[in-house]
């Protein structure tokens, strides 16, 4: 079995068991499927395919994470969709900082009754943690990729220099 064979597999079986993590009784239904997160005194509805793209991205993440770890950074097919899948992470993550960011200056502004004065910001925020981790986790995840991608290079380098 070639190479490459055996890596459109694994990405394929991957696909698999991410899907059947999301959805272990197979029903195939994105549309009318809502995720409801109720926080105090907030209701979040979020559509379930944002759901599956993060849990699809944070499975395949954990087994090529392993894989690559496993072939020590020696398969340049593997360190390739490594880190395209940390780069995908990198920007789900970056978006979902977005969210919380906003929703901290959201949820500590007055407006009312200074209208003529700046924001007054409130300390001490609920999501203020959650944004910190996961700000935390930013930026290991970019230097992971940066550490990544330079090893990805100097193999293809090695691979490709005539020797």
């Amino acid at each position: 079995m070639t190479s490459r064979i055996k890596e459109i597999i694994w990405f394929l079986g991957t696909g698999i068991v991410s899907y059947l993590i999301f959805d272990p009784y197979l029903t195939f239904n994105f549309k009318d499927s809502d995720i409801d997160i109720n926080l105090n005194d907030n209701y979040f509805v979020i559509d379930s395919f944002y759901v599956f793209i993060l849990c699809s991205i944070i499975v395949y993440f954990i087994v090529y994470f392993s894989r690559t770890l496993i072939h020590k950074f020696k398969n340049l097919t593997v360190n390739v969709i490594f880190s395209l899948i940390t780069l995908l992470k990198i920007m789900y993550f970056y978006g979902i900082l977005k969210m919380i960011n906003a929703y901290i200056e959201m949820a500590g502004k007055t407006i009312y009754p200074p209208l003529s004065g700046p924001n007054v910001m409130h300390e001490n925020n609920q999501f203020e943690p959650l944004y910190n981790t996961l700000l935390l986790i930013e930026v290991v995840l970019i230097i992971f990729e940066i550490f990544v991608v330079y090893k990805t290079i100097s193999i293809y380098r090695d691979k490709t220099s005539i020797k």
